[in-house]
């Protein structure tokens, strides 16, 4: 009688137990309806979270290791042409006359050492005028550094009727670099003797145009004749063939 009656107690509580289990899956069942929107909401936040680590883990930059023997401090810094960090300085390029300059030109004037300069585009522009014949645009500097001063004083002007020589070599561009003018006569001289004469530069002969105006004479510019390395004064109005130059 007492195995019955333990059986009948144990199988009523199976019962009930299942009976509790049941509720509590359609209880369950019922609130994730309830939820659904909000449940497809979370999902899609935490996949995006997801992806946001995983695309930051990948990018994430990893700092190097501090020199063992350093007792300054020290600061990273990121170099010109590198994505990686680093804590020694960063190496400053040195130029010479006749290299290839970091926009793709020739070296023809150095300064600092090296370290700055005026490059040469590495061909000609094409054959222009000098242009704004009879005006005094105050384009007279003669000297290495005029150039480009020489070359807005003109651009300002605006009186081109044509491609004149100066808008030819400020519309230049090369390597992304946009930062091109007309040189000074002390400038294309330097190019004369410092890429001209030792083959370098793709110079052809003839006459090629400064941004110099000539003692204030408003018909008249300086030339450089690269046949010769001959400089002089020529009619504006007379096509000469272009080379941009840039400061880097």
């Amino acid at each position: 009688m007492m195995k019955k009656l333990k059986f009948i107690f144990l199988l009523s509580l199976l019962v009930g137990s299942i009976s509790a289990s049941a509720s509590q899956v359609e209880d369950n069942a019922r609130a994730i309806a309830r939820n659904a929107t909000r449940i497809a909401t979370t999902t899609k936040d935490i996949t995006t979270i997801k992806r946001i680590i995983d695309f930051n883990t990948n990018h994430v930059m990893p700092i190097p290791e501090f020199p063992s023997n350093e007792t300054r401090s020290l600061a990273l810094r990121i170099c010109r042409g590198s994505d990686i960090p680093q804590w020694e300085p960063c190496r400053i390029d040195i130029y010479k006359i006749g290299d290839i300059g970091p926009a793709g030109g020739w070296v023809f004037y150095i300064e600092e050492g090296g370290i700055h300069g005026l490059e040469a585009a590495p061909e000609d522009q094409q054959h222009a005028e000098w242009g704004c014949y009879g005006i005094d645009v105050g384009a007279d500097g003669l000297h290495v550094g005029a150039g480009k001063t020489n070359t807005a004083a003109i651009l300002s002007k605006k009186c081109e009727s044509v491609s004149i020589a100066a808008k030819v070599a400020s519309d230049y561009t090369l390597n992304g670099h946009t930062n091109w003018f007309l040189p000074s006569i002390d400038e294309l001289e330097l190019m004369y003797n410092n890429l001209k004469t030792k083959d370098l530069g793709e110079f052809h002969g003839g006459s090629y145009s400064s941004s110099s105006e000539y003692n204030s004479n408003v018909t008249k510019a300086w030339f450089e004749n690269f046949s010769n390395g001959i400089r002089g004064p020529d009619v504006r109005y007379h096509p000469s063939r272009v080379r941009a130059i840039r400061n880097f």
